[in-house]
């Protein structure tokens, strides 16, 4: 019998192999596929289940506390970080679970063509749909910190994106409902002909598919990491450039610059050895291997990015971390709140700082709209603006901050802001909360 086990892999890898040497691989039982593994079968089956619990428990936790909570609800950054959710989500719903299926049962069979079709190209499209949502969450933080007096992405705008990742991830793929169906592949075993119905590409279009995954490999892949690696790289010239006005704004600076760089290594060693084995894949079919061991090394690393992106861009933000507390515990734990008392002291050591070093500087009323310490963007529901509430000492104006601020890039920044009235020289100093990345 042929090495069914292989029939998914391929599909799930893009390796779309012509099946003339289908049958110089046997199996011989479900342990006889895993011959090359250095560690038990089941290791393999606890691996992808433990995979897939990881990223569907982080993934649908964000999902949770965005969805319940009106504050998280009513941010644009959060509303692109809910759409890398959902399409991390699918990835540990879809692909996981299938290759434990594909092991136990020697090899999964879609035999209609729908199911074959649509299986491929909702895979493809969670893979698409999570790097351009990371493309996303990139340019928004890009114009908070490089651009902070440009208009941010607003809520509407970003549900429109939130839209506009998934049509155009379902159009990037849709080539999928040309060459991918249901073929039968036949080879010889034991001087008979022995006929196995998989979802493959028929041999006719293997050299179209070829050249497609030459194109998603720079689209998805290449030219994200390019534009990723560019933007990231002017946030932290700018974080690093700017000035601190304590030893705790330099920490949090500090910080901030190295979850960014966090962010562009990750996708990098996480999706790199999957592309780079297709591209050699697509230019020498030598380059392919049936080793499962090698396959599932390759499949982990690629996959670890879907439940990494919620520790990055969920789990290390406070307002996400107090949800998550309230959604575990069904509500019984409540997370301590900062009294307004602290508030107030921050925001009046803040104003007074930016106060003198502005002023010892000669700086223009005008010129103070911009931020003295790029670490942290503060993002106000309904458009509103910290220098509304210029007296934050008063009870009601440190509860309105306390009630309203979201993070929505980097953590922990002072921002300075003053009045368009040429009357108002008072200076807001906006409140470094204890999140690292929105």
């Amino acid at each position: 019998m042929a090495n069914d086990s292989l029939v998914l892999n391929e599909t799930l890898f893009d390796l779309d192999e012509e099946s003339e040497n289908a049958g110089e691989d046997e199996c011989e039982g479900i342990d006889g596929c895993f011959e090359d593994i250095p560690v038990p079968p089941q290791a393999y089956y606890a691996f992808f289940g433990f995979s897939s619990f990881l990223i569907t428990f982080g993934n649908l936790l964000v999902v949770i506390a965005i969805l319940r909570n009106k504050k998280l609800r009513s941010s644009a950054t959060n509303t692109l970080i809910v759409c890398l959710a959902f399409s991390d989500l699918f990835i540990g719903i879809l692909y996981c679970p299938f290759q434990v299926v594909n092991m136990v049962l020697g090899g999964v069979q879609l035999r209609e063509s729908y199911l074959c079709r649509g299986y491929v190209i909702f895979i493809r499209m969670s893979f698409t749909a999570t790097t351009m949502s990371l493309l996303a969450i990139a340019v928004d933080r890009y114009r908070a910190i490089v651009q902070p007096m440009q208009p941010r992405i607003s809520l509407t705008q970003a549900r429109y994106i939130s839209i506009a990742v998934w049509i155009v991830s379902f159009i990037f793929n849709s080539n999928v409902f040309v060459s991918y169906r249901i073929v039968t592949e036949t080879w010889q075993e034991n001087g008979q002909n022995v006929s196995h119905e998989v979802c493959d590409v028929p041999y006719y279009l293997v050299h179209i598919e070829y050249r497609m995954k030459i194109v998603y490999i720079v689209a998805i892949y290449l030219v994200p990491l390019v534009v990723l690696s560019t933007l990231y790289a002017r946030m932290i010239i700018t974080l690093y450039s700017g000035k601190s006005i304590n030893d705790e704004s330099r920490r949090r600076k500090r910080k901030a610059i190295k979850m960014l760089i966090v962010v562009v290594i990750m996708y990098a060693l996480c999706w790199g050895p999957y592309r780079v084995h297709q591209v050699l894949y697509a230019y020498d079919e030598s380059w392919f291997t049936d080793s499962y061991f090698i396959l599932t090394v390759i499949s982990f690393i690629f996959i670890s990015n879907s439940f990494v992106n919620p520790i990055i861009y969920a789990f290390c933000n406070r307002n996400f971390r107090d949800e998550f507390i309230l959604i575990l515990s069904c509500g019984a734990i409540r997370p301590p709140a900062k009294s307004a008392r602290q508030y107030s002291s921050k925001f009046t050591k803040s104003t007074e700082a930016a106060e003198s070093s502005i002023a010892s500087k000669g700086v223009e009323l005008q010129e103070t709209k911009q931020y003295t310490d790029m670490a942290k963007i503060l993002e106000v529901e309904e458009g509103g603006n910290v220098s509304e509430y210029e007296n934050p000492v008063s009870k009601e104006g440190a509860e309105h901050v306390e009630n309203n601020v979201q993070c929505a890039t980097i953590s922990d920044v002072e921002l300075v802001h003053t009045s368009d009235d040429t009357d108002a020289q008072h200076l807001t100093s906006a409140i470094g909360t204890q999140t690292t990345l929105g």
